[in-house]
């Protein structure tokens, strides 16, 4: 089962950020990467397209063995959602 760890906001540049949300279809995720841990402006991240969790986790997790050197993929939930533990642990 995949393992995952909680959005802090000092994660250092390169890591994969799966931010989960709630809607009227349930929970969607938006993935995005730190660019700049200096910059805290939300909205100076590009955000990808709101997609079923399941697959935006399997996408960043792809996305991260791709990428040179160690990567981590961290999870933001918004206060709304609550984390399904089918998705993989999150510690």
């Amino acid at each position: 089962m995949p393992q995952y760890r909680s959005f802090t906001g000092k994660e250092p540049r390169g890591t994969i950020i799966v931010r989960v949300v709630a809607s009227a279809k349930g929970p969607r995720a938006f993935i995005r990467e730190v660019r700049d841990p200096a910059d805290i402006a939300e909205d100076a991240i590009e955000q990808s397209e709101e997609m079923p969790v399941e697959e935006a986790l399997a996408l960043a997790r792809n996305k991260s063995s791709n990428m040179k050197g160690p990567t981590d993929v961290v999870i933001e939930l918004a206060p709304d959602t609550e984390w399904n533990e089918s998705w993989g642990n999150l510690g």
